[in-house]
């Protein structure tokens, strides 16, 4: 586990011992454990979610809740696989069927460019340039 939070001690307590709690760790290191993970899980609902795109970018499958941003983000089956919220059994069985899927990690890397950056400013370029060739009529 990644960050830091006010359920850090709750989560560490209840925790198997197979979890290990990382904290806070730097960019370098968040992109490192990306490109080793098998999956990343987000099991929370957030409108956009930027942890997601970012392991995506890295090539790491997510697996998430059918809500929110995640809805944008992950291609069931493709890019990662969405469960329904507050179903901890469809939770633990993506995770197993993620564990057991032979993801294209250059495809998901792929599908994570439409959040670039790069992308971004394109389009906004091209839709200021479109305006300014063809005005909107006052």
């Amino acid at each position: 586990m990644v960050g830091e939070g006010h359920l850090r001690a709750e989560l560490e307590a209840r925790a198997t011992p197979n979890v290990t709690f990382l904290g806070k760790v730097g960019a370098e290191q968040l992109r490192d454990l990306y490109r080793r993970s098998r999956a990343m899980v987000f099991p929370a609902d957030e409108d956009f979610g930027i942890s997601m795109a970012e392991a995506q970018a890295c090539g790491t499958p997510v697996i998430s809740v059918a809500q929110g941003g995640a809805l944008d983000i992950v291609r069931p089956g493709r890019t990662g696989l969405l469960t329904e919220p507050d179903d901890v059994h469809a939770l633990r069985e993506a995770v197993r069927k993620a564990a057991e899927q032979d993801w294209d990690r250059a495809d998901i890397r792929t599908c994570a460019e439409q959040f670039s950056a790069q992308r971004f400013r394109d389009e906004i370029s091209a839709a200021v340039e479109d305006m300014i060739a063809d005005p909107l009529p006052r």
